[in-house]
This record gives C-alpha cells, sequence and structure tokens, in this order.
C-alpha cells in the first residue's frame, strides 16, 4: 500500500498553552469490500493514545461508511466551536479526481473515476466545518492511500495520478507524506511509515509544529533509502507548539492573524538568500548544494526584471548562516525584509530540496516553507518555478505581461550541469592545483554538452580569472571571448555572459565602449549584481566620470552590503573625489566588517596624506606593508611624498629582486613614476603581460609628470583612451 499524509494548519489567535482546550477526530478504515488495508486502524489507534498524551480530547472511529464519515466530520466542526486547537486525522485509502482529492469510505463502489464524487468524502470538507468553527488553531492529517487500487478499471488518462498537490493558503502548513503525484510506502511494522514519524516526534517537547514535519521528513526519507519525499508546504505565520519545551509558557506569542504587509505592494523588498545547507551526509557534494544555492539566486535575480527586488548573496548572505549572529540585529542593519533558507537533503541523480522564507526582524517569524524535488535536467525550471511561488508570497503579483518577459528555463544534461558546477566550485578556491583542476571539470563539460551555454559561460569567467591572475595567461583571453560568444549565441539571457565580456573588454582588451555596453546588458538581465556594479564603477571612474562611478559604486554597496570590498573602495573613489570625511567613514566601516581590510589603509593613507595628516598616513602605509607585504609599493610612494627618498629606493630594490610577473611589473611601474624614473616607469607600463589595474595609472598623481612626454600619448592611444 502507498500513503500520503496532508495537514493544515489555520492560525486566527492564541491562548496561552495551559488554557488551550484541544479537540480531535481520528478515523482509521481499514476493512474494504476490495483492497483492505493493514495499518489506518493501528494508526488510528496510535495517533488517538499520542493525542491524549499532549492534551487532546480524542473522538476515534474505525472504519466508516459515508455516511458516517460525513457525519462524524460535521458533529466534530459543530463541536469544535467550542475549543481553542483542533485536529483530525485520517488513515485509510485516498484519491484524486478532477483535482481535488477525496477520502474513501469502506463501503465505496468506484468503478469509474466518475463514482468517486459520489460515493467518497472530499478532503477540504474537514477543512471547511473547521474554518467555519472559527476556532484558534486547526491542523488536518490525512494518511490516505496513493497507489489507488480502484483506478485499475479506470481510463488511462484518469490513472496513475497521485493526489493533487496542495499550496498553503496564508498563516497554514499543507505536509504531504509523499510528493504529489508520487507514491508512498504503508510500512512493514504495525503503523504506516509516515504515521511512525508522527508518533516519533509528535510528543517531543520545544519544537514547533513546522520543526515536527521536518524531522519526520528526515525519518521517512532515511527509513526509506530516499525512496519517499514527504511533501512540505507552509504559509503559517507563527511559531505553534504542540508541547512547548522548559521554559516555554505558552503559544501566546503567535500571531493573531494572517500575515499582513505594511509596505505597498510594488515597494522594493530584500531577500536574503542564505548559503545552503548540505544534509546529504557526503562532504563530496557540497559543489552541488553550492549549484543549487546559485539556481535559486538566479531564479530571483530574473524575477528582478520587472519586480524591485533586492536580492543580497555573497559575503552578506554568509553572515546570516554565522551561528552566533544576531540575525534581527543584521537584517535591520540592512533593511532585509526577507530570509531564504535553504537545505539539500539529496543531490544524487536528483535533488530534494527544502526551503522555508522567514522574517527576520523584528524576530524570526517564518512565513513559509515547502520540500521539491527534482531530476538535475530540470533544476533550472525548479528554481524559476520556486522564484515565482516566493515573489507570490511575499506580496507581488505576477502579470501575464510580467511572465512573458522572463528567460524561459531550459533542460541541462545532468552530466554538464555536475560538471560545470564542479568546475566552477574548483576554481573558486583560486589555488593553482584548484584551478587546474576547476579547467579539467569545465572541459568535462564542454564535452559532454558543447551546446550547454552556462558551461560555456562558466568556462568564459574561468579564462577570464586565468587572464587576470599571477599564472601565464597564454591564449586565455581568446578563448574568454571565444566562450562567451558561444554561450551568447546559445541563449542570449544570461546576465553572467556579458559581465565576463565586459570585464574582459575593461581589464585586458581595453575596448571601453564594448565594456559598457556589455555591462548594461548585464545589469539589465541581472540588476542584483554587485560585482558587475563594482566593476562597471572602475570604468566609470577610469572614463573620468567619477560622480557616475561613486553612484555605481553605492549600488554595489546596496547588493552586497556587508562585503568590504564595496565599501573600501567606495571609500577610494569619495577621497579621489576630495570628499575626504566620506572617505574615512567608509574606510572605517569596511574595517568594521573585515580587521585589517587592506583597502582601507590605502585609502587611510591616501587621504590623511592630501589632509596633510602626514604621520597618521605614514602610519596607515607601514600597518600596510606589514599586513600585506604585496602592497609595500604604497609605503614606497608615501617615503617619496616625505622626502625620504632613500627608504623608497630601498622598496624599490626589493620588489626588483621579487619573480618577474604582471603584478610586479605594476609595482615597478609606480616606484619608478613616484622616484622621477621616467624611462623605467615607460618600461613597466608597457610591459606585456599586462596587469589589470594598468589603465587606472592614467588616474595616479604620481604618473602626471610623465603627461608631457611623445610617449604618454602613445601609451593613451595603446589604450584606446583619448589623448590629455
Amino acid at each position: 500500500m502507498k500513503n500520503f499524509v496532508v495537514a493544515i494548519v489555520f492560525l486566527f489567535c492564541i491562548s496561552a498553552y495551559p488554557q488551550e482546550k484541544r479537540l480531535a477526530l481520528v478515523i482509521g478504515n481499514s476493512n474494504y469490500a476490495k483492497n483492505s488495508l493493514a495499518n489506518p486502524e493501528n494508526d488510528a489507534k496510535s495517533i488517538e493514545k499520542a493525542l491524549k498524551g499532549i492534551r487532546f480530547e480524542v473522538q476515534t472511529f474505525e472504519n466508516l461508511g459515508q455516511k458516517e464519515m460525513a457525519r462524524a466530520i460535521d458533529d466534530f466542526g459543530n463541536k469544535l466551536r467550542n475549543y481553542d486547537v483542533g485536529l483530525f486525522f485520517y488513515a485509510g485509502h485516498g484519491v484524486q479526481s478532477k483535482g481535488f482529492n477525496y477520502l474513501v469510505p469502506v463501503d465505496a463502489r468506484l468503478f469509474s473515476e466518475s463514482d468517486v464524487e459520489y460515493n467518497c468524502v472530499r478532503a477540504d470538507r474537514v477543512l471547511g466545518k473547521m474554518e467555519d468553527a472559527g476556532n484558534k488553531i486547526n491542523i488536518v492529517i490525512l494518511d490516505a492511500c496513493r497507489d489507488n487500487p480502484f483506478e485499475r478499471s479506470w481510463t488511462r488518462t484518469a490513472k496513475g495520478q497521485g493526489l493533487a498537490s496542495m499550496t498553503a493558503p496564508v498563516g497554514s502548513i499543507i505536509a504531504f507524506a509523499t510528493s504529489p503525484g508520487s507514491t508512498a510506502s504503508d510500512g512493514t511494522g504495525e503503523n504506516g511509515l509516515y504515521t511512525s514519524g508522527l508518533l516519533t516526534y509528535m510528543n517531543e517537547p520545544g519544537i514547533t509544529a513546522i520543526q515536527m514535519f521536518q524531522k519526520v521528513t528526515a525519518y521517512v526519507l532515511k527509513n526509506s533509502r530516499n525512496k519517499q519525499l514527504p511533501w512540505v508546504s507552509t504559509s503559517l505565520t507563527g511559531d505553534f507548539y504542540l508541547v512547548p519545551g522548559s521554559g516555554m509558557a505558552d503559544n501566546s506569542q503567535v500571531l493573531n492573524s494572517i500575515m499582513t504587509f505594511d509596505k505597498a505592494p510594488e515597494d522594493e523588498k530584500t531577500l536574503v538568500v542564505v548559503p545552503f545547507k548540505n544534509l546529504t551526509g557526503n562532504p563530496d557534494l557540497d559543489y552541488i548544494v553550492q549549484g543549487q544555492e546559485l539556481g535559486l539566486s538566479t531564479g530571483l535575480s530574473n524575477v528582478s526584471q520587472v519586480k524591485p527586488l533586492r536580492i543580497l548573496t555573497g559575503v552578506t548572505a554568509s553572515r546570516f548562516a554565522d551561528p552566533g549572529a544576531s540575525i534581527p540585529e543584521l537584517a535591520n542593519e540592512i533593511n532585509a525584509d526577507f530570509l531564504i533558507e535553504g537545505s539539500i537533503l539529496s543531490a544524487e541523480d536528483s535533488i530534494i530540496l527544502q526551503l522555508s522564507l522567514k522574517e527576520p526582524f523584528p524576530k524570526e517569524r517564518l512565513v513559509w516553507a515547502q520540500i521539491y524535488k527534482s531530476d538535475l535536467g530540470n533544476v533550472l525550471k525548479l528554481y524559476s518555478n520556486i522564484a515565482g511561488q516566493i515573489v507570490s508570497k511575499i506580496g507581488f503579483e505576477m502579470t501575464p505581461d510580467a511572465i512573458v518577459r522572463l528567460p524561459s528555463p531550459t533542460k541541462v544534461n545532468p552530466d554538464t550541469y555536475k560538471a560545470y558546477l564542479r568546475g566552477m566550485y574548483y576554481l573558486n578556491q583560486l589555488t593553482p592545483d584548484a584551478i587546474k583542476k576547476g579547467f579539467e571539470y569545465l572541459n568535462q563539460a564542454i564535452e559532454s554538452d558543447p551546446a550547454d551555454p552556462y558551461a560555456n559561460t562558466y568556462l568564459a569567467l574561468g579564462y577570464l580569472n586565468i587572464a587576470h591572475s599571477a599564472l601565464d595567461p597564454g591564449d586565455a583571453l581568446i578563448k574568454a571571448e571565444a566562450a562567451a560568444f558561444r554561450s551568447i549565441d546559445l541563449d542570449s539571457t544570461i546576465a553572467d555572459t556579458y559581465s565576463a565580456l565586459a570585464q574582459l573588454n575593461l581589464y585586458s582588451l581595453w575596448r571601453f565602449d564594448d565594456s559598457e555596453k556589455y555591462f548594461k546588458k548585464a545589469l539589465t538581465l541581472n540588476p542584483n549584481s554587485a560585482i558587475t556594479h563594482y566593476h562597471y564603477a572602475w570604468l566609470l571612474f577610469l572614463l573620468g566620470r567619477l560622480d557616475e562611478a561613486i553612484e555605481e559604486h553605492k549600488l554595489a554597496q546596496k547588493y552586497d552590503p556587508f562585503n568590504p570590498q564595496h565599501t573600501g573602495y567606495l571609500a577610494w573613489l569619495y577621497s579621489d573625489a576630495g570628499r575626504y570625511d566620506d572617505a574615512i567613514q567608509e574606510a572605517r566601516k569596511s574595517m568594521e566588517i573585515q580587521k585589517d581590510y587592506d583597502a582601507a589603509y590605502i585609502v587611510l593613507g591616501k587621504t590623511y596624506m592630501k589632509m596633510g595628516r602626514k604621520d597618521e598616513a605614514l602610519e596607515m602605509y607601514k600597518k600596510l606593508a606589514d599586513l600585506y607585504p604585496w602592497w609595500n609599493y604604497c609605503l614606497g610612494i608615501a617615503y617619496v611624498e616625505l622626502g625620504n627618498r632613500d627608504e623608497a629606493q630601498k622598496i624599490l630594490n626589493g620588489i626588483e629582486k621579487d619573480p618577474l610577473d604582471p603584478w610586479n611589473a605594476f609595482c615597478r611601474a609606480e616606484m619608478n613614476a613616484a622616484l622621477g624614473n621616467k624611462d623605467e616607469a615607460f618600461k613597466w607600463i608597457n610591459y606585456e603581460p599586462h596587469h589589470a589595474f594598468t589603465a587606472w595609472v592614467t588616474t595616479f598623481p604620481e604618473f602626471d609628470f610623465l603627461h608631457s612626454d611623445p610617449r604618454w600619448d602613445q601609451f593613451l592611444k595603446r589604450l584606446n583612451l583619448p589623448g590629455k
């Protein structure tokens, strides 16, 4: 026998736990004329005993016909008016017909699908009676047959549907023993598998009803060896405890009404996508777990093209995963409206994902939760659908016009998908060995499916990282551009592809008009990309559009506010704009985010120097060089400004002893320019392969004395910048 469970909780208002009056109706149907069941009577008796143990008054019936079932439900609804908490449990056969779920009485004769409506009891009958009763909390648990034995004589189109899915209305929980359209195990013991899970955790003190269902989910997954996935959907607006824990006096903190929104529906809302947890028990699957987080973020970012969504990921989101963090304080600091938390329960041939949506301030409050299952080939579609559900839960309406403007997700080759996720996982570790391994997997992805646009996009990003690293770039630039253009030919809606091309043209190819075009396209597709805003700000700064650069950098800070990079380098721009107080404030803020952040020392040093606070400037540069030796050329430039050329020359001598690479050449150019060594300065700014920062020497004051030299105009021409 196969089973399902549906649980729905409606919350209206709460009285204290000691004063709650609780009423339960329990029905177990086993003795069908055909297709009798072994467990429902046992399930009903076991649930009755468990409910009495947690202070429910229980009415129990077994083997009811249609009229008796309807009467028992109606009488229960009438009596419930005088109680605070109602619970209905049913075990027996259940079927779906025309989108509705039905409970099957023992006297039902179902020879065709048309017999269902007249011989069974609609599952939502009990929900209607509970709602009419107007009591405070209602819980419905349906443990009913999903492997419909009555389907065998039905038409082909009516067979094999399983039960219909049910979306939780605001302020409710819905939990199935297995996902819609799937089958579930009845168990081989005295009770059904899902009921066994309920009996294991129903009386556990100190866990919310939602946490109880989550534990039951884990129990069923483990005991079915991942063959049965319980299904949970909730829009519960508060925490309800069947058994409050020690020191928890009551349920009085559960909200009194269905969730409302203070803001207008189209006001911007901020969602933090907290790093997903790997609950598969296999740390080797971390790369897939990270890929699922990226998938959901991408789905939500796509929606932000048509709705005012601020999606926070990256460094900011990771702060919310810190066990010691005060979630309400963090949320209040960055004006976060909602948190999205995810756990991956399985990640082999299919993904099993548990998601929850929470309000984090003034204290954490669960809004909605759901469990999803998808084969790897359909994960992009899954996250597109989930994004739509989340947007609906937070109060936005997705009109047909808005939906048609969004990218349409396609199927992926599972082997290709795994390969490029693993490739990016290793590339992000940034060590030479990891980068090498990352490219091996990215090339595997391309070999597996050359027409996969994401594989080509990530390959382009990988080559871009090589071009901007200390490694020999070889033909990485050519390969990066080729992979990006292949991706666009395959799918022109991937924001990361355009961001890769924009950075490639900015830092490596010096095609600044093309770079700006690609930045704008990338940000149209994903306005939430903090890193794209960050790089675009540096293009604007290079082009002399400082005010625009500052505003663009503020957007980078907006979309990843706890990333010190987007605060420390905003301070840099403020300093160049002569806004010294703002520069100092932002630099110190970046140090609060990350202690001893290197860019903060640079900005404070250059700002204090401009303000004439030379001792403080020198102190900042000394700390910088002590903590980060690769920045010691900044200390050398400071010594020149302070008239201590001997110390500056010592630093240059040390730099010249280091291995020559693009960064070392850049440092040599800086130091020689500061010391007035014109020929050496020109030699090193023209070094190839050049460093990504090379073009920005045009903005550094130590190079000003070169501007009158004809070689400077040649350098600007090489950069594709107008002469100055």
